[in-house]
């Protein structure tokens, strides 16, 4: 397990999602807004490598967006 500490793996953030036709993809521009399923306040999803890991919130520490956990989801460690 000591030698898998340093294999790099993809982290993701999923804010929401929704489904659009073709028709509606093609017509996105600069300053489209594409309305996402759930609400604001709901939490967001951390992805590792595609896989959820943990539920949590966007934070913001000065100009930068970080992720804070909030709950583990079973099964991820």
């Amino acid at each position: 397990m000591t030698s898998l500490i340093h294999v790099p793996v993809s982290a993701s953030v999923l804010l929401g999602s929704t489904r659009i036709s073709v028709g509606e993809f093609l017509k996105i521009g600069r300053g489209a807004v594409i309305m996402l399923d759930g609400g604001a306040d709901e939490p967001s999803q951390l992805r590792i490598n595609g896989h959820a890991l943990a539920t949590g919130r966007l934070v913001v520490d000065g100009e930068r967006v970080a992720f804070e956990v909030e709950r583990v989801l079973a099964g991820a460690k």
